[in-house]
């Protein structure tokens, strides 16, 4: 039964016998071989264990046992197993199994520290068979982990040598190409990073088309920084097949992540326009052609052009369109806003999960919140571990304030796909906001890189941020490139990072001397931007004299410096006999640099504060277009929508700000609970935006906002601080 494959009725059969007390070594051999082969290696050890017992079958059942135990990772079992086998067997030829022998040696490989041990029966199998290229091999790599690298690799080549002698013509140029990679990766593991790459670019001259040397070189690339190196060795290997998708469709990912966009569409163009140009085109190849744009296109922004493309897949292939393309044309729907269309995909695609993902997707991108969540569930059900399902989870529970779900569903997120950056952005974003350090250090600790590029700039930031907070020293070294922010919109971001770090330890005033002493050290842009937030710092700390004094001083000396004058509109302040000065800097610098939230959000304050409340809600939308999650411009639209007795406008945006911008803004949510009207029953909601408030740095005003609610939620003693039992 078992010789024909009836492995179950087998076992059921051999198990009757067992519990009828048969314990023969061939029952209970055959019956541990049968649990093995259904993968029930647990239940297998007890009866293969006592079949070890019968000389009989002694040998294969210590086979059987050592097997299962290497396999499951419990190599000492095996060892002891084998131990075993070699002191009590008695039949002829026992020095010279060499199953027993390979076993052992696996064993010792496996424990990842017996590399000494393991040579021992190594040598003994050369012994019997000197040109046994398993037993090389794994001596090959027992060398390796006894670090000698290069006997190692003279091991592995001898074999390969005379592997070759025995293949027929025409093989030898793979073998070259196999050894070059084999030498490289010997020199690596040596630790000998330059002679790896040389070696690589040296086989490279005589095999440019080689995807598995351009692999491997292109990993030394990315450890190195060499992204001129990695494009330069893809635009190689793409001009000798430019039809050759291997090297293309990676050259694009190249060009696209230095921002170099126009030259990656042209290549995607080209290779399209050479298979429609064909007398016979070949469908699958004009169809991935399409699919390579579209998906481009998308990732550009360029959503209407990528549908586009995504139509011209759909003419071609019809309804042999796979599930997984629709699925990538019906997000591009809903982030062109075409919901009807995406969701006619959820109705046409026959994958059961996709359709209420897209559901999801489409009710979380209309604000509806409840019926996201409630569609993402149904997702969860059956695809548990999908990743950015689990991202779109915690975003619709963030969004509704319910943050303790947030935080398991991205890690969860996390978990089910480590390289997932938004989720751990999201995470370090919440934990610091909270203002729990050690989580968010836990979190962005081991930030992978992703798949196709660097860290994130948003993961750089959030470290440097934790390192200032925590007292340690930022690392300003390796930040990413992104070629969507130009170099002085990512020192801006590096700098605003630093001194939210440096507040958030010792305070504006600490923060404020930690940036002076690093604009000291510092040149250039990234001097101005960090005295722009030491500027800032000092307002904060009450210090405006002092900020005022620096920002004349700056402005004097450097006339032209647009952040010495937007510093010096920030320490005017917002009293009447300053607010013309102020207002004049401020829009200047805005016809300078038409792109900065800030400057437009202060410009905003300035209008609001001189009663000029229409003006204001011009500069503090045009501030939002360009950065939806700015908080200081958010609570400036809310209180001169306010002002101008447009108090249900007020609400709603900030509604929509905390449920979709811009959930753990603690500022936003104390102003939401004290414009609505109390009289509209709307307390619990209140207290819920209260507790928010208080939960993200809200502070005392959101205390004493609580108080006004319920004076029993913030009880106070006799003096009027907060009593230990709050």
């Amino acid at each position: 039964m078992q010789a024909e494959g009836q492995i179950e009725q087998s076992v059921d059969r051999l198990q009757q016998l067992v519990e009828a007390g048969d314990r023969r070594g061939e029952v209970l051999y055959r019956y541990g071989r049968g649990l093995s082969a259904m993968g029930r290696v647990g239940r297998a050890f007890w009866s293969l264990d006592l079949a070890i017992d019968d000389p009989r079958w002694m040998v294969p059942a210590a086979h059987e046992l050592a097997v299962n135990a290497i396999q499951s990772g419990n190599f000492d079992i095996a060892l002891q197993t084998l131990t075993r086998l070699k002191e009590e067997r008695t039949d002829p030829g026992g020095d010279e199994d060499l199953t027993s022998l390979f076993l052992e040696v696996r064993a010792y490989l496996g424990t990842r520290k017996n590399y000494q041990e393991a040579l021992e029966p190594i040598d003994a199998i050369l012994d019997i068979d000197p040109g046994n290229e398993d037993a090389l091999r794994l001596k090959a790599a027992a060398f390796l982990g006894l670090k000698r690298t290069d006997e190692a690799y003279e091991l592995i080549r001898k074999t390969g040598r005379q592997s070759e002698d025995t293949r027929p013509d025409g093989e030898p140029m793979q073998d070259e190409i196999y050894w070059c990679s084999v030498e490289s990766s010997f020199h690596l593991e040596s630790g000998d990073v330059a002679r790896a790459e040389e070696v690589l670019e040296e086989c490279l001259e005589h095999f440019p088309t080689s995807l598995a040397l351009i692999d491997r070189a292109l990993g030394i690339y990315s450890s190195q920084g060499k992204s001129a190196a990695a494009l330069r060795l893809l635009r190689s290997a793409y001009e000798k097949e430019p039809d050759n998708r291997e090297f293309r469709f990676p050259l694009v990912l190249q060009l696209r992540a230095i921002g170099n966009v126009q030259e990656a569409e042209m290549l995607l163009r080209s290779a399209l326009e050479r298979e429609q140009a064909l007398e016979q085109p070949n469908l699958a190849a004009l169809a991935t052609a399409w699919i390579d744009l579209a998906g481009f296109l998308v990732d550009q922004g360029r959503l209407e052009d990528g549908i586009e493309a995504y139509a011209e897949v759909r003419s071609l292939i019809g309804t042999a369109i796979p599930p997984d393309l629709l699925f990538s044309e019906a997000e591009a729907m809903i982030r062109a806003g075409r919901y009807d269309d995406a969701l006619e995909i959820a109705d046409e695609t026959p994958i059961e999960v996709h359709r209420p993902m897209i559901r999801g997707r489409v009710a979380f991108e209309l604000g509806d919140l409840e019926e996201a969540l409630a569609e993402f569930d149904q997702a969860a059900l059956i695809w548990p571990d999908n990743a950015p399902l689990r991202y779109y989870l915690a975003r619709a529970a963030e969004g509704l304030g319910n943050f303790d779900r947030a935080v398991e569903e991205y890690r969860q997120a996390i978990r089910s796909d480590q390289d997932l950056t938004a989720a751990r952005v999201r995470l370090g974003k919440l934990h610091l906001a909270e203002g729990r350090l050690l989580q968010a250090k836990a979190i962005m600790r081991f930030a992978p890189p992703s798949k196709d590029a660097g860290p994130s700039v948003e993961s750089k930031l959030i470290q440097i941020e934790i390192q200032a907070r925590t007292g340690n020293a930022p690392d300003l070294s390796d930040i990413p490139a992104d070629p969507s922010l130009s170099a002085e919109e990512t020192y801006a971001l590096v700098t605003r990072a630093l001194s939210h770090g440096f507040r958030g330890r010792n305070g504006p005033e600490a923060a404020a001397r930690a940036l002076g002493k690093l604009q000291e050290q510092s040149q250039g842009i990234l001097a101005d931007l960090l005295f722009r937030e030491r500027v800032d710092s000092l307002l904060m700390a009450g210090q405006k004299d002092e900020a005022l004094m620096l920002s004349r001083a700056a402005v004097a000396d450097r006339p032209d410096n647009v952040h010495a004058r937007i510093a010096l509109a920030r320490s005017l302040g917002r009293d009447l006999p300053t607010l013309v000065e102020a207002r004049g800097l401020l829009l200047d610098a805005a016809k300078e640099r038409p792109k900065d939230a800030e400057v437009l959000a202060w410009l905003g304050e300035v209008e609001a504060a001189s009663g000029e409340a229409g003006l204001a809600i011009q500069h503090f939308e045009a501030a939002l277009e360009i950065a939806p999650d700015h908080e200081t411009a958010m609570i400036g639209l809310a209180h001169s929508l306010d002002s101008l007795a447009r108090r249900p406008e007020a609400v709603s945006r900030l509604e929509e700000f905390l449920s979709r911008y811009n959930p753990i803004s603690g500022p936003a949510a104390l102003v939401l609970a004290e414009l609505l009207d109390e009289d509209d029953g709307t307390r619990e909601q209140r207290i819920t935006l209260g507790l928010r408030a208080l939960r993200f740095g809200g502070g005392k005003p959101a205390v004493e906002f609580l108080r006004t609610i319920d004076p029993g939620l913030f009880p106070t003693d006799g003096v009027g601080s907060q009593s230990t039992k709050s």
